[in-house]
């Protein structure tokens, strides 16, 4: 159903807007007519956009996701303490609270506090993760409870620290690895953009004024050039 913004003015001379839905203008014109309003505007709200909203917020999610994403390395040495202060003989909600207070990232500071509230109040160090899973994977939770029902719980979580550890230098050397080729894909892409958008066209000038009859070939890349010149030199 359409809807339509509204400015009116009552009878003691207060104006007051908003928002009415109607099928259409007419309907919506009798609906604010009522009690002797007099209409000062009354337009249709575009709706024509409407379909972009789930993707903008998909988008802006995304974003946010990533600005709150905790870097593994910081999970590296949150689980390699926890193991240490843990076989040590630090009980795990004392060892959390101390690392939960040092921890600097917000996020990880924030789960590692609710963590270890939830142990203080009575659940399991796995049932405390389990609570966290875009932090905790399946697989951290699920050795965690097996190191508590096996009763090695510090040598299994010595164990996640190193897989992890490895698990972040593969991830750091396959970014390493992709960025010389992307370099190479935009730097190629800005040299094409150059030469058919400034380069050709000023050489085309040139045998313009000259008079020279060009070969097909080159005709044919001047024409590209100018097709891209004038489609997108105002992107």
């Amino acid at each position: 159903m359409p809807a339509y913004t509204y400015l009116i003015k009552d009878e003691a001379g207060g104006r007051r807007e908003g928002e009415v839905k109607a099928d259409n203008l007419d309907l919506a014109m009798k609906k604010l007519s009522a009690g002797n309003q007099v209409i000062v505007k009354l337009e249709e709200v575009d709706t024509s956009w409407d379909f972009i909203g789930p993707f903008i917020d998909e988008i802006n999610l995304s974003i946010e996701r990533f600005k709150n994403r905790i870097p593994l390395s910081n999970l590296v040495f949150f689980t390699r303490q926890l193991a240490t202060m843990y076989s040590a003989g630090l009980t795990l909600e004392r060892a959390i609270q101390g690392l939960a207070s040092e921890e600097r990232h917000p996020k990880l500071k924030k789960v590692l506090t609710n963590v270890g509230e939830n142990i203080r109040k009575g659940l399991s160090l796995s049932e405390a993760l389990q609570r966290h899973p875009g932090v905790f994977s399946t697989l951290f939770v699920s050795l965690t409870k097996a190191g508590e029902v096996s009763g090695n719980l510090d040598e299994i979580l010595d164990e996640l620290a190193t897989y992890l550890e490895n698990l972040d230098d593969v991830r750091r050397k396959v970014r390493s690895a992709m960025t010389y080729p992307i370099f190479m894909v935009v730097f190629l892409f800005a040299m094409m953009s150059a030469m058919f958008m400034w380069i050709i066209p000023m050489f085309s000038d040139v045998y313009v004024q000259l008079g020279a009859n060009l070969p097909a070939a080159t005709r044919k890349l001047v024409s590209l050039s100018e097709w891209i010149s004038i489609n997108f030199s105002t992107v």
